[in-house]
């Protein structure tokens, strides 16, 4: 991760996205368990975004940068809810 931030300060990467070690076996405790779920599955249940908000990369500076995040989560949202859904259909 150390160096993903490292190339996302010099302007090489747009962005970078952390999961924690666990994610989803902790992601779907969160899910089942709600407000019940201890507090290691919430923490480690956490993605984590770095966005290069400074305009060196030359990629980002044609983008919005709010709107960009507001996709990206909005995306992620629309993956879980699939993901997780199909996977409690088919149990």
């Amino acid at each position: 991760m150390e160096s993903g931030l490292k190339e996302a300060r010099a302007g090489h990467l747009i962005g970078l996205l952390h999961f924690s070690h666990n994610f989803s076996k902790s992601f779907e405790e969160r899910l089942d368990l709600g407000s019940e779920a201890q507090n290691g599955s919430v923490d480690a249940s956490v993605l984590s975004v770095w966005m290069d908000m400074s305009c060196k990369s030359s990629v980002i500076s044609q983008m919005d940068s709010s709107t960009d995040m507001s996709y990206l989560f909005t995306e992620f949202d629309s993956a879980v809810k699939s993901v997780f859904l199909y996977d409690r259909k088919n149990v």
